[in-house]
């Protein structure tokens, strides 16, 4: 994956960017995708907040977790900054 081919997604589906190649802050779906890309590394990263640390309950905390290590193959479920946050990287 390299950065023409994510503006060419990003294109394609409509999707609302502001930053520059390699580092963008998108709006999908009313939600703020942070994606940052590493072309010489072919790595890339994509981070979603989902709600805040303090809201989440012991039980959804729970199951993040265990989520992470059972059924959430690419993505991951962490904690940033106050936020849970679902993380996708690749490779």
């Amino acid at each position: 994956m390299d950065n023409k081919k994510m503006e060419k997604i990003f294109a394609k589906e409509a999707i609302q960017v502001e930053g520059e190649p390699g580092a963008w802050m998108a709006y999908f779906n009313d939600h703020i995708l942070l994606v940052i890309t590493d072309e010489r590394n072919n790595r890339m990263r994509i981070f979603t907040p989902i709600e805040e640390e303090d809201a989440a309950s012991p039980t959804q905390m729970s199951r993040m977790l265990k989520a992470n290590f059972h059924s959430a193959l690419d993505a991951k479920y962490s904690i940033y900054e106050g936020f849970v946050v679902s993380v996708f990287t690749h490779p």
